[in-house]
């Protein structure tokens, strides 16, 4: 089917995400228990024969870069194909910072070129889904066309979130990018498939002359001119660039849910943390949860995901929430509708997340600091921060990362 190279956009992050990509990019958060986020493209990779993957990081690589490592629980530390992670780097212009999707293919260009691809498949590392790169990939070659666009059938209100499209045939004939209101009812997926000629002369024409975006000044301006293709994708497919986003298609996981991950024939690889076995221990209730290996429950925890490491202390109780690994809740607390970043500290007897304040000084809250408020109806704790015993605090609230005690009461107006 030709030789195709994956070219992962994994360096973004999203300021509706809050604190939980404030130390990571939105590709290397954490999803479902075990996984990143970019976990699902690459394993897609794997699946549909498309080996040879490149990763553009940028905004706090680290954490990401810690979990690829050599590509190999995605069978990409191989000779034939492979991982490569591409950061920006100092060259002939004054800026080595990737200025928008299209100059992250140009600043990368040679690196491109070493694999002399037929296509280049252009993807997201910020979404969740399952797709057979291959079936896209000979609809393109039937079609003969410069450009395929990956679209999905989604009601015209969430306009605003994506580019909407207009297909007549097997031609997209119309582009909007997140129109305040439309009657276009295909949402662009943000999965494109090119012919790599032809991409290469559009980036050599485009990014020198000032345009750097992928969408506005190449995809866009093709359509009309050149052959530019849909392919109607079916299955599940969230973009996770809000906190409701990510909350929802966490939550879909849980076994009460449709699961789309429990799929044997399609497994989503991850980098796995060797832990023991979780331990449930007399005093201790599970109902429609994910727990991880290495967690240990001695409370109640109810429509929740726990990731590698939790301990949820005897008489503690946790509702609707997602608890990153390492995130320690101690004696007596209850948390409901919250997400706890890593290696976050929850002394005893807390309350975070209830759903009406259990005291008279929580007007910061209540008013709508900016800082701490958000939109989805969530409380989120930012990774290693301790929240000191006896805290109370409803929700919608948001905490920084790594505050110790007299911070988090400061922050909530409620220091002492």
């Amino acid at each position: 089917m030709g030789k195709v190279l994956a070219f992962v956009l994994a360096g973004g992050r999203s300021e509706d995400l809050g604190v939980l990509t404030k130390h990571r990019s939105i590709a290397a958060l954490p999803f479902g228990g075990r996984y990143r986020i970019i976990d699902f493209t690459l394993s897609n990779c794997v699946h549909s024969r498309v080996h040879t993957v490149q990763v553009a990081t940028q905004y706090s690589p680290h954490s990401l870069q810690h979990h690829l490592q050599l590509g190999r629980p995605w069978d990409l530390d191989r000779r034939d194909g492979g991982v490569w992670l591409l950061q920006p780097y100092m060259g002939r212009t004054d800026s080595n910072w990737y200025r928008g999707t299209a100059d992250a293919l140009f600043q990368n260009l040679d690196m491109i070129g070493t694999h002399r691809p037929d296509m280049i498949l252009v993807l997201s590392g910020d979404q969740v889904y399952r797709m057979d790169y291959g079936e896209m990939i000979r609809q393109h070659r039937r079609n003969k066309a410069d450009v395929t666009v990956a679209v999905k059938a989604m009601e015209p209100t969430a306009s605003e979130r994506f580019g909407m499209i207009e297909i007549n045939g097997n031609r997209i004939v119309r582009f909007d990018e997140k129109p305040a209101r439309t009657t276009l009812s295909f949402v662009n997926m943000a999965i494109y498939l090119f012919d790599a000629r032809w991409l290469i002369e559009r980036l050599q024409e485009t990014v020198p002359s000032g345009r750097f975006d992928l969408v506005w000044d190449i995809l866009m301006p093709a359509i009309g001119e050149r052959r530019v293709a849909p392919y109607l994708f079916e299955g599940y497919w969230e973009d996770l660039g809000t906190l409701d986003s990510y909350y929802i298609a966490n939550r879909t996981l849980l076994p009460a849910s449709s699961s789309y991950l429990m799929d044997p024939q399609w497994p989503v690889y991850t980098l796995s943390e060797e832990r023991p076995p979780a331990i449930f221990g007399s005093t201790a209730a599970v109902g429609n949860s994910l727990i991880a290996n290495g967690c240990r429950v001695f409370g109640r925890v109810e429509n929740s995901i726990l990731f590698p490491g939790v301990l949820v202390g005897e008489g503690s109780e946790i509702y609707d929430s997602i608890l990153f690994s390492g995130a320690q809740v101690y004696r007596g607390c209850r948390i409901s509708r919250s997400i706890l970043d890593k290696q976050v500290l929850v002394g005893d007897g807390s309350v975070l997340g209830v759903d009406q304040p259990r005291s008279a000084n929580l007007g910061r809250i209540a008013a709508g600091d900016p800082d701490l408020v958000t939109e989805e109806g969530l409380l989120v704790v930012g990774k290693s921060t301790r929240i000191p015993p006896g805290f109370e605090c409803r929700r919608p609230a948001m905490f920084d990362s790594h505050l110790v005690e007299d911070a988090v009461r400061q922050t909530a107006g409620l220091a002492t």
